[in-house]
């Protein structure tokens, strides 16, 4: 028996460093900083070209990527830039403006190489005669396991308009909406539609679309799961009372949308929860199917 035992602690071991050399998990505690300058030669001001803030998918990513042109070349520039260390992680060019998981798989992309750093400022070049206007996203892409920690859809070219007594104010153009996460209300025959957790010119809103709706408080939960009854001890942010069709409240970026996963319908008078939502992104209810 102990020979058997000998035997299968022996042969566990290959596996063990195959799965380690895999997953790298200590990967996600290594945070490696990046300070780096747009390299140019001739000291000329770069131009933007187009610019966007990053969304968190499968992990929390914050800053902002900009397309720019210096000495005749092209750069994806990273700054105030943050997300989680992983196994082989890439920054992607996407074709199209849409920076979700779905959107990078189906319409392709340029990879830039190996992520220098998941915090800080940092370029990437673009590679010469690539067609900017067929490119109009990034991703944060680990490639290892085919999941976007985050992405940026990139706006349209800056435009400056003046206004007789004031100064020059900058314009840019956005996107369409991008859904993070959403759900369907569920446990109220009183409540009925379905929620979001949005990106939309750079800001971020819960989406409501209500078919039925009983004079419930709302609440963004901070919590991955819910079910009707007492109210759970978690953080949560008010959304106030639900209302029947369309509309948008609008919360903080600094929000982490892969923190805050559900959605309560409370009772005033009980303080019980009666309906709720569980937010999920597109690829974790494909993954479930």
């Amino acid at each position: 028996m102990r020979n058997v035992k000998k035997i299968f602690a022996i042969s566990a071991i290959p596996v063990a460093v195959v799965g380690w050399a895999l997953f790298r998990p200590e990967l996600l505690f290594v945070n490696k900083t990046v300070r780096e300058k747009l390299p140019t030669m001739s000291g000329q001001m770069a131009k933007t070209i187009s610019s966007g803030d990053f969304m968190s998918y499968a992990h929390e990513t914050k800053g902002s990527a900009k397309v720019v042109s210096v000495d005749d070349k092209q750069f994806v520039q990273l700054s105030n830039f943050s997300t989680s260390n992983g196994p082989d992680v890439h920054l992607y060019l996407v074709s199209g403006n849409d920076a979700s998981q779905d959107a990078v798989k189906k319409n392709g992309y340029l990879d830039l190489g190996t992520l220098k750093g998941n915090i800080g400022d940092q370029n990437y070049e673009i590679p010469a005669g690539t067609d900017l206007s067929k490119y109009q996203a990034v991703s944060v892409w680990c490639a290892r396991f085919a999941v976007a920690f985050g992405g940026a859809s990139l706006a349209g070219k800056e435009a400056f308009v003046f206004h007789k007594d004031q100064p020059l104010v900058q314009l840019a153009a956005f996107g369409s909406p991008i859904e993070v996460t959403y759900g369907s209300f569920m446990g109220s025959k009183m409540l009925s539609g379905r929620a979001a957790i949005i990106e939309d010119e750079g800001k971020r809103f819960v989406e409501l679309n209500l078919k039925s709706a009983s004079p419930y408080e709302l609440r963004l939960v901070k919590k991955e799961s819910l079910m009707n009854g007492d109210f759970p001890s978690a953080q949560f942010i008010s959304l106030g009372k639900a209302m029947t069709g369309k509309h948008r409240v609008a919360i903080s970026k600094d929000i982490d949308a892969w923190l805050y996963r559900s959605i309560a319908a409370v009772d005033s008078k009980s303080g019980k929860t009666v309906g709720y939502v569980l937010l999920r992104s597109a690829q974790e209810k494909k993954n479930l199917a």
